[in-house]
């Protein structure tokens, strides 16, 4: 009898780590969130995309350990859905459920609208975030071809991915 898959529970309380806390995303933390984007990202976003995101009052977040900015998550919220725009974790901090936890705050912390669907786009190039998304019970809902910007004007699919409550 085969097993049913069990996925991380995106919906229970957060505990972090001491010396960890998980802040809104405000203009004085752009400077390093830029910083940050441009050490990750293969064609990161600009210091303008995250001030639009920021005043479109998207639900940006940062998670910091004391007073360093390790992350980000940004995303768009309409009603109970929510798009993951963009998530970064410092190099040096992988592999420590930072991302998980930005994700799980981010279903938690709208209790008078739960979140139903979450959706978002990964290029098809970064694995490692694809088994994050799986283990976080993601599934592959299709592909967008040509969706990101890579060096010297090539173009990466995106595999698009969601996940209901």
């Amino acid at each position: 009898m085969v097993q049913p898959q069990v996925y991380v529970d995106l919906t229970s309380p957060l505990n972090l780590v001491e010396g960890l806390h998980i802040t809104p995303m405000f203009k004085d933390d752009l400077d390093a969130v830029v910083e940050l984007e441009q050490q990750n990202a293969v064609a990161p976003w600009r210091l303008r995309s995250f001030e639009l995101a920021l005043n479109a009052k998207h639900c940006n977040w940062v998670i910091c350990s004391e007073a360093e900015l390790i992350g980000f998550i940004c995303a768009s919220q309409v009603l109970d859905e929510l798009h993951i725009l963009n998530l970064s974790v410092a190099q040096t901090h992988r592999g420590q459920g930072l991302a998980t936890a930005m994700i799980k705050h981010l279903c938690t912390i709208h209790q008078d609208v739960p979140i139903r669907m979450i959706f978002l786009e990964v290029r098809e190039s970064n694995k490692p975030a694809q088994k994050l998304y799986r283990k976080l019970g993601f599934k592959l809902d299709g592909v967008r071809k040509g969706y990101y910007q890579c060096a010297r004007g090539i173009r990466e699919d995106a595999l698009l991915m969601s996940r209901e409550f």
